[in-house]
C-alpha cells in the first residue's frame, strides 16, 4: 500500500466504546488489510494527505496615474528580475506586491 495512515479513530467495543491509543496503521504481514496494533481495516485510520501550495503572481495592478484610479500598465504576468531575488518585475518594474496572486492548492496522498 502506498498510502499512510495515522491515528485509529474506532470506536471499540471490547473497551466501553474508547478509542484504543493505536497511533498509526502498521500493516499486517499476511492480512493486507489489517492492522498489526489494533487489529481494524485501515478505514478506521485518519489517512495523512500531503498539500502542495503554488502562488502565481498574475496581471498588475499598481495605479500608475493618479488622475484616472483605473489606469494600470498592463502587464499580464510578474516576471521575476534575476538580480534582485525575485520581488521586482522585468517586465514592468513593479515590486511583487503590486501583482494579483492566484493561490493553488493540490491535494495529492502521500506514497
Amino acid at each position: 500500500m502506498g498510502e499512510r495512515y495515522a491515528e485509529c479513530c474506532r470506536h471499540h467495543t471490547s473497551i466501553n466504546g474508547e478509542r484504543d491509543g493505536c497511533q498509526g496503521f502498521i500493516q499486517h504481514q499476511h492480512r493486507p488489510t489489517e492492522c498489526v496494533v489494533c487489529g481494524c481495516h485501515p478505514n478506521f485510520h485518519r489517512k495523512v494527505f500531503e498539500y502542495k501550495t503554488e502562488v502565481v503572481y498574475t496581471s498588475c495592478k499598481k495605479i500608475h496615474d493618479y488622475t484616472n484610479s483605473s489606469t494600470v500598465d498592463g502587464c499580464p504576468q510578474f516576471t521575476p528580475r534575476g538580480g534582485d531575488a525575485g520581488i521586482e518585475c522585468a517586465v514592468c518594474g513593479c515590486h511583487k506586491v503590486f501583482h494579483q496572486d492566484k493561490i493553488s492548492t493540490i491535494v495529492t496522498p502521500t506514497s
